[in-house]
């Protein structure tokens, strides 16, 4: 009766961890190996029903223990609620909304001028404070739990990990250097705002970026890119540069 219910309320759990993956396929396939065995070798059936049971008890404690003791903030958990269709991310606490790439790039699209240089200023604006406000509230719902200090370099990583779980792209911070001004080198593989190979749109990537490391090392910053669209394989790749703004 209860799982009838709550299945009414609870659409989907999305977990997007690598770890957790792994940790459901291998549960997948012992699933699988128990059944064949069990019909194969059926005088065995007693003990490979202990075996089994046990392998499965183990691999769901461990990963048990992964949600439990995990920082909680390098993958992105997310309830749809059918009751009232809220699709909420457990990590942040906040309610979030899943959009195509392509509504996406169409939204972004619509505060494009004529003028190419306002087009792009409107985009690292939009960008900057999106980024600034994301740091603000991961930081926020941070503190809530228990979870040790980080210096920058970590806290970037972390973030970063939580962002290529979006659908943004997979953040990669290669470089940071701290001496004797801050510098460092990001990437962003398969970033969401390239269409087609164009990077029109990479502006708001560069404003997200700068709102991000802005925050996190309370000091104004700039970026750059180096490589606006990659093609690596079957992926496009964008590096991006930020250093220390430099006061005149």
């Amino acid at each position: 009766m209860f799982l009838r219910d709550y299945s009414r309320i609870v659409g989907a759990w999305l977990d997007t961890s690598e770890q957790a993956k792994k940790f459901i396929f291998l549960f997948q396939l012992l699933i699988g190996a128990t059944a064949f065995l069990y019909n194969a070798y059926p005088a065995y059936s007693n003990k490979l029903k202990i075996l089994f049971i046990a392998l499965w008890l183990t691999t769901l404690l461990i990963f048990i223990i992964l949600l439990i003791f995990s920082y909680g903030y390098e993958i992105n958990m997310l309830v749809y609620r059918k009751d009232n269709g809220i699709l909420y991310d457990k990590t942040l606490k906040i309610k979030n909304v899943a959009l195509r790439r392509k509504t996406m790039q169409i939204i972004l699209r619509s505060v494009m001028r004529e003028n190419e240089d306002e087009t792009r200023m409107v985009l690292l604006k939009t960008g900057e404070e999106v980024g600034r406000d994301f740091f603000r509230n991961f930081c926020e719902q941070r503190q809530t739990k228990t979870t040790p200090d980080l210096c920058e370099k970590e806290l970037l990583k972390i973030i970063f990990k939580y962002d290529s779980s979006s659908g943004m792209g997979k953040f990669t911070l290669k470089t940071f250097d701290d001496r004797p001004t801050i510098s460092a080198n990001v990437e962003i593989k398969n970033p969401f705002t390239e269409i087609n190979g164009s990077h029109e749109m990479c502006s708001f990537l560069i404003g997200y970026l700068k709102g991000v490391f802005s925050s996190c090392l309370s000091k104004e910053m700039e970026v750059d890119i180096e490589e606006p669209i990659v093609r690596v394989g079957e992926d496009t790749v964008s590096r991006f540069r930020v250093k220390e703004k430099v006061r005149g």
